[in-house]
């Protein structure tokens, strides 16, 4: 058995985690494959069997999502600690019980310590680890020591660079993200979306809008269709579709406008290390337009959307087969262990 812990802070590292296990599934149809996470079930349609379960407590963010509190994350992340024994021990038996060869984690540090003691090897998948995150607080070191025991890191792109050395070896991938299998002209077809119709994904995510806002954003009806989970439920279809996607940032949103090749407008968080990381990237290798929190707020979506659309193309291409490449890796490693 191969086993999955994935941290449960928002969908990016379920959802990057379900496009590996879509290609492993294509290496070998009856592999059993279970996912222990506090993420939903539904990006892990590829895996045996889904286990929901706490392996860290959720970051503390602000009512609107757009701000984090580090102190109070680090502070609830070291009472978790003492709740680690008994977790470490009631998984190490599950481990044992199912014969589990390989533990893969993005990025739970848990991981590493139920690795060390079931004796069984662990490999880490991410763009950071928490340790970078928590830099500074104490709580910082011990999480470094947990990544330790991991035998190596698959490191995405879209990723800082210091403090990888915690993993014994890391190895750098192509860009990890699910995709569409549909073409564009398809679902545009299926939802009676015309050719020259341009169009925004509305993914805000946690980061909820006010009624007035909503009301102020029918005004882009004129000029913009707005489409969401209620016109269509696969969400990798509404990002191949649209024209521009409005979300607060993060790796898997950006990731999927890179390999979609579409501009992405967001609203700037504050207070979490990786935002600031990724605005770095997103120079480089993504169209992207930084939309003053106050105008995300208030709707005031227009203006900026436009310049999305008139904005450079990226310097720099991503490869973007980093699923296809982990899954060769990863079960490369399972079939040897």
């Amino acid at each position: 058995m191969l086993v999955f812990y994935v941290s449960g802070h928002g969908f990016g590292h379920a959802t990057r985690t379900g496009a590996i296990l879509k290609e492993i599934r294509k290496l070998d149809a009856l592999l059993p494959m279970t996912i222990r996470t506090a993420a939903p079930d539904w990006p892990f349609a590829a895996a045996s069997a889904y286990h929901k379960m706490v392996l860290e407590p959720r970051i503390v963010e602000d009512a609107d999502a757009l701000g984090v509190n580090l102190a109070q994350s680090a502070a609830k992340l070291e009472q978790f600690e003492t709740e680690l024994p008994d977790l470490i021990a009631s998984e190490t038996a599950f481990l044992q019980q199912n014969h589990v060869r390989l533990i893969v984690a993005d990025i739970p540090f848990v991981a590493g310590l139920i690795a060390a003691a079931s004796g069984i090897p662990a490999w880490a998948c991410g763009n950071f680890h928490w340790n970078w995150i928590f830099a500074g607080y104490p709580v910082a070191e011990r999480i470094a020591q947990a990544y330790s025991h991991f035998e190596a890191a698959l490191r995405y792109p879209l990723s800082h660079t210091e403090g990888w050395q915690v993993f014994p070896r890391v190895i750098d991938v192509p860009l990890v993200t699910p995709r569409s299998g549909r073409l564009r002209s398809a679902i545009r077809s299926q939802i009676g979306l015309a050719d020259d119709r341009r169009s925004i994904v509305l993914n805000g995510g946690r980061a909820k809008l006010d009624q007035d806002a909503l009301s102020q954003l029918e005004t882009l009806g004129e000029e913009f269709a707005i489409i969401d989970n209620t016109t269509l439920t696969d969400f990798h279809d509404l990002v191949r579709v649209c024209d521009v996607v409005v979300s607060k940032p993060g790796y898997s949103i950006a990731a999927e406008c890179i390999a979609e090749q579409h501009p992405l407008v967001y609203p700037p968080r504050s207070g979490f290390p990786e935002d600031a990381m990724l605005q770095q990237h997103f120079q480089r290798v993504a169209t992207t337009v930084e939309m003053p929190v106050d105008d995300w707020r208030r709707g005031n979506w227009k203006p900026f959307l436009r310049l999305a659309l008139t904005s450079h193309t990226p310097a720099d291409r991503l490869e973007v087969n980093g699923a296809e490449v982990c899954a060769r890796l990863i079960y490369g490693r399972y079939q040897s262990a």
